[in-house]
Parts: structure tokens; sequence; C-alpha cells
């Protein structure tokens, strides 16, 4: 059985002027199942670096995303993409720069869930690893 609940664990601020669904949030975004959270590792914003899973650090720079423009979720100015743009089960999950494709819309569903835009598709772990730099990929969501 794979984990693959993503929710958000912080959206205190609000990005003044940058619209989303209402304005761009900073938030963390913790596994329900292991409460580790999403990572980019060491801040390396080289398009095509691998997000991955690691201990929450509450102070990290590396953990801290703003949900925003279209549905964005963005880190050190790069969002977040489903490698390949096709939108298939098992794409991996990295940083790209910002190009408003389909592979870089991100929502939050009623389940708690991190989906790929209007995909049937979630955050998810590869090969339901559940330790510290468990890399992300797309996945068929699921409870």
């Amino acid at each position: 059985m794979r984990w693959i609940l993503m929710t958000v664990l912080v959206a205190a601020t609000a990005t003044a002027g940058v619209p989303a669904p209402a304005a761009a949030q900073t938030v963390a975004i913790e596994s329900a199942s292991t409460g580790k959270c999403l990572d980019l590792p060491d801040g390396n914003t080289a398009n095509g670096t691998r997000l991955l899973m690691f201990d929450c650090v509450g102070s990290s720079a590396n953990q801290v995303f703003e949900w925003g423009a279209r549905n964005s979720l963005r880190i050190f100015g790069k969002c977040v993409d489903a490698q390949g743009g096709q939108l298939r089960q098992g794409d991996a999950v990295a940083i790209w720069d910002c190009n408003g494709g389909q592979n870089q819309v991100w929502t939050m569903g009623g389940d708690g869930q991190v989906r790929l835009g209007s995909t049937s598709l979630c955050l998810d772990v590869e090969g339901d690893n559940r330790g510290n730099g468990a890399r992300l990929v797309v996945w068929g969501c699921g409870g």
C-alpha cells in the first residue's frame, strides 16, 4: 500500500498582490503518514533537481514553498514540476523554471492530497520509501 497523503502544514503568511486561488501562501508540505516534509536538497536550484522527503525542520528554507500564481508550487523562484510534461504515473517530481505548463499546476484536493492539476495523480514517494531522502513522483491518488 502506497502512502500518498500530503498535507499543507503551514499556511500562515499571504504575499500581497500575488494571486493564487486567493493570495499566495507560504507552506510546508508534510506527509500525514510519516511526518516528513517535502524538501529541496541543499537548496540546489538547478533545473531538474529532484524533490525529496526529509525530517521536517521548521527553520529550513529548503522546506518552505509558495503556493502561488496559477496554482503553482514554488521554491526559490522555481516551480515544482512533474518531469517530462506527459502527466504520467511515475513521473519524477523536481524543480524547473516556471513555464505555466500543466505539469506545474498543483491543487489541494478536499481529501488533503496534493494533486497534479486536474489529473488523478498525486504527490507520492518512489517505491513506498519512508526514509529520509525518498524521491518524489506522481502516482495515482488513493486514500
